[in-house]
């Protein structure tokens, strides 16, 4: 069976990067005439075939990338196990392919483009979680194919995204807990590290203030660390002034407390009130069904699909951020005071 020739035995075969070679493929700048009439040359030498052009066949499936981060893989996040299995059902439904593709932490300190992209296998991206700036970045500025956001979205890269309402959802739980009789209510998560545990952090602290609360940096806990990877019970700081409820930001940090809190002898939902956000965690992580912020991960990929279907196939679509609201489940794990 003949081999199959990539752009990237072009780059080998002339000594250039892979991202030189498509952008001379495709007629973009950046390239020097000698040098793109060389590598036109050296791809009809070899027997290049450029990928076939999807967005010219409105009847033709599509093959759609899928990458996420290394630390996602690492921390067996069935959240977004869940959202690709949705990804791949509506893309099926419309006759679509996806190709998952890990991304390794070493290339968002000397970036590269996915191999899907770069061996021309890809006709669109979807980009899942957070990543880096700089690699976002890069990827605007290399990419010769369309690419959407999907559960986070880049700071001063225009790009279109679609997250679930992080900020109106953790609102939603704060308030549910002063409903309950709550006042001294703890944050978990740590500021910053990306984009939905900090909106998830200012709807906490507009509910706050609503009810006359000032902000206690002591009641802002961190969850993990730089490297994205969510601490383990043992390595969770409690306040001295211990709250009466916590506000997690997502539903595995919540199991990881609750084990915390019972080591330290406290009872949830007796003592110590908690809640999350997502209502996804794995199977046998906690012991107690938490009270959750249901993301409506079907919708959120229903509508990633089509809307980078729609940029493939030059089809018009509103551009901007897309923003999915959920709603609360409640369970076990929280109750009054009153």
């Amino acid at each position: 069976m003949k081999k199959e020739v990539r752009q990237a035995d072009i780059a080998n075969a002339l000594g250039v990067s892979i991202v030189t070679v498509s952008k001379a493929l495709s007629g973009k700048s950046g390239v020097g005439p000698d040098l793109r009439e060389k590598i036109l040359e050296k791809a009809e030498e070899i027997g290049y075939t450029p990928p076939r052009p999807a967005a010219q066949n409105q009847s033709a499936g599509l093959n759609l990338a899928l990458i996420h981060h290394e630390k996602f893989v690492e921390q067996n996040i069935s959240f977004y196990s869940k959202l690709t299995q949705q990804l791949m059902v509506h893309a099926q439904k419309e006759g679509n392919f996806i190709l998952s593709e890990v991304i390794p932490r070493n290339i968002e300190k000397d970036p590269a483009l996915p191999r899907l992209i770069s061996e021309g296998k890809a006709d669109g991206l979807i980009i899942l979680g957070n990543f880096s700036t700089n690699y976002l970045r890069f990827l605007s500025e290399h990419m010769s194919v369309p690419y959407v956001l999907l559960d986070s979205y880049g700071r001063g890269i225009g790009s279109d995204a679609i997250i679930s309402d992080g900020y109106y959802g953790a609102y939603t739980m704060t308030n549910y807990l002063f409903g309950l009789g709550h006042t001294k209510i703890a944050y978990v998560g740590t500021p910053l590290s990306t984009g939905s545990i900090t909106d998830r952090l200012f709807g906490y602290e507009k509910a706050l203030a609503e009810h006359g609360q000032a902000r206690r940096t002591d009641y802002i806990i961190e969850d993990r660390g730089a490297d994205g990877i969510i601490y383990s019970a043992d390595l969770l700081r409690l306040p001295s002034d211990m709250p009466t409820a916590f506000f997690c930001n997502c539903d595995t940090t919540a199991s990881v407390l609750i084990r915390r809190l019972q080591s330290e002898g406290y009872r949830v939902p007796g003592d110590i009130s908690v809640v999350g956000f997502d209502n996804f965690l794995a199977p046998g992580a906690c012991d107690i069904a938490i009270t959750s912020y249901e993301v409506d991960l079907d919708r959120m990929a229903k509508c990633a699909v089509n809307l980078i279907s729609r940029k493939v196939r030059g089809v018009y679509y509103r551009k901007g951020l897309y923003i999915m609201e959920g709603h609360i489940v409640i369970r076990d794990s929280a109750c009054s005071l009153n």
